[in-house]
């Protein structure tokens, strides 16, 4: 910036002594410095975003839900309790921007290579050289003043207008960098001075005068050509990107089916029901007593069985005979398992385990049938898929229903071994070692923005949870990466409340559902306040 200033001063002082020419000159110097800037900007940014990439490393559960109300004395009007079903969905999750999404970034789309940030550049750069070269060339002589200034007007305001409509698309950012090249460019090509001609006179004995003139601009439209035609080369040369090769998954390996996998060996496992997380009675008493508004809200989405599954089944727990478990009944059983399965069978697992004791003996054995066939489209699902443990589908959230629903049908049936042996090696031989390896000891995730959110923030509670209840094995004790979790939401945090900018993510005001669950899990009072509580 020193550079620019001194080179700005300059300019004025030419001004006073050298002429058009010599102000000419001046002003090509100082673009290219800016040039060179925004160049050497975009290499610096991008090391930095290379930098912060290699330093980095659905909905909720239940259990989720009912610790989060429990603890509500601090966060009176919590909507969203963990994300766990019982809240308001508007609540804050879709709020869509805290800052503006249109920045003075000149780096954004480069990678490290100050090529390419010349290639970036010189497409932004040309369209406004091709419209001065037009529009001077095409104005009449005394109106030339007016159409650059004008034009730079027009220009900037409609280039401005363009980049402010990225905002609003997805994964777009807006960036008043090529506002400023633009806008630059069509007057630099302004000010380059062309030699008067007058059409009125004829000067004697001055024979080699015209020739001179003649011969000068011709040399002018030469290198004006040559120029144009080496930048377009270069901008094609440079700015072309390698061909994307699209994978066929249906030809990459599958995950094992479940009857390739051998038996499980579960020693403690809870074969009584409820084996997922419920609220005991002294949560309960808890909620009764700090939040009793959680209570009033779980009975209006409970709508008697009419609303939602599962509130209606944490309903039943609260106040046994409440619901019409008819209804409910014939609401599971007419359940159809679309997408990734998980809004299905999650309810449908909860509403089986929870109120295990208050079916009747023919509605266990349809809820079983049910709960069989939701395992098996999982696991379908899963596999056809090739969902990975390093990516956000998996998390988002398939492997949480199956998980619930392996757990409460293992023991219960005989079609829950498959689907257990399946669950049991993905969790334990996939799952687990992708989280230790990403994770380490200290925490993180290679995921950014909006994907902890929707992915990892959603299971790295809510799975060791379901786990611990249903096998008895802790992992919240064994793994210090779940631990360390929290420590990376701590340190991703900006001062703003966005989230630091690496991976692919486009949002970063996301919450993370089991931020709250995992915070009173280990007592992280710094984890626990990300989101202050709402008054």
């Amino acid at each position: 910036m020193g550079q620019l200033r001194v080179l700005y001063r300059r300019s004025r002082a030419v001004g006073h002594h050298a002429g058009r020419a010599g102000r000419a000159r001046v002003h090509t110097l100082l673009f290219f410095c800016c040039l060179r800037a925004a160049v050497q900007n975009r290499h610096r940014h991008a090391t930095t975003v290379a930098g912060s990439r290699n330093g980095s490393a659905s909905r909720g559960g239940p259990l989720s839900a009912v610790s989060g109300a429990a603890d509500a004395s601090g966060r009176r009007d919590q909507r969203s309790v963990h994300r766990g079903r019982f809240r308001d969905r508007g609540a804050g999750e879709r709020s869509r921007w805290h800052h503006s999404r249109v920045q003075l970034d000149p780096v954004r789309r480069t990678a490290g290579n100050p090529l390419i940030g010349i290639a970036s550049i010189l497409e932004e750069v040309w369209p406004a050289t091709a419209l001065a070269y037009l529009a001077r060339f095409a104005s009449p002589p005394r109106q030339r003043r007016l159409v650059a200034v004008s034009g730079a007007l027009a220009l900037a305001l409609l280039v401005f207008g363009f980049e402010w409509y990225q905002q609003y698309l997805p994964a777009r950012y807006g960036d008043v960098t090529v506002v400023l090249l633009m806008t630059g460019t069509w007057l630099l090509f302004w000010s380059i001075p062309i030699a008067a001609t007058s059409t009125g006179t004829v000067e004697v004995g001055v024979a080699g005068a015209t020739g001179d003139r003649g011969q000068r601009r011709a040399w002018l439209i030469v290198g004006a050509l040559g120029l144009a035609a080496a930048t377009g080369v270069g901008a094609l040369v440079l700015g072309q990107r390698p061909a994307e090769v699209r994978v066929d998954e249906s030809k990459l390996p599958q995950l094992p089916a479940p009857e390739q996998l051998p038996p499980v060996s579960l020693p403690r496992f809870k074969y009584a029901h409820p084996r997922l997380p419920s609220p005991s009675a002294s949560d309960l008493a808890t909620i009764a007593l700090r939040n009793p508004e959680f209570l009033r809200q779980v009975r209006a989405r409970a709508a008697g069985g009419n609303g939602d599954i599962e509130a209606a089944a944490l309903q039943e727990v609260i106040e046994p005979g409440s619901v019409d478990l008819t209804i409910v009944h014939r609401r599971l059983m007419g359940l159809q398992f679309t997408w990734r399965g998980h809004d299905q069978g999650k309810p449908l697992a909860l509403a089986y385990d929870w109120l295990y004791d208050h079916w009747s003996d023919a509605q266990r054995v349809q809820l079983r049938g049910k709960l069989a066939e939701g395992c098996n489209y999982l696991i379908e699902r899963i596999r056809k898929d090739r969902m990975s443990p390093y990516n956000v589908i998996l998390y988002n959230a398939p492997f949480q229903a199956l998980m619930a629903c392996s757990l409460a049908l293992y023991g219960d049936d005989p079609r829950g071994d498959p689907v257990m042996r399946f669950t049991y090696d993905l969790w334990e031989n996939r799952v687990l070692p992708v989280w230790r390896q990403v994770m380490g000891s200290t925490g993180g995730w290679h995921e950014g923005g909006e994907y902890v959110g929707i992915g990892i923030g959603q299971a790295i509670y809510e799975l060791p949870a379901m786990w611990r209840s249903a096998t008895g094995e802790d992992l919240f004790a064994s793994e210090p990466g779940i631990r360390g979790f929290l420590d990376f939401l701590v340190y991703r945090k900006r001062p703003d409340a966005t989230d630091f900018r690496w991976g692919d993510g486009s949002a970063f005001d996301k919450i993370v559902p089991d931020a709250i669950p995992l915070a009173l899990e280990f007592l992280h009072a710094p984890a626990y306040n990300l989101r202050p509580p709402a008054h």
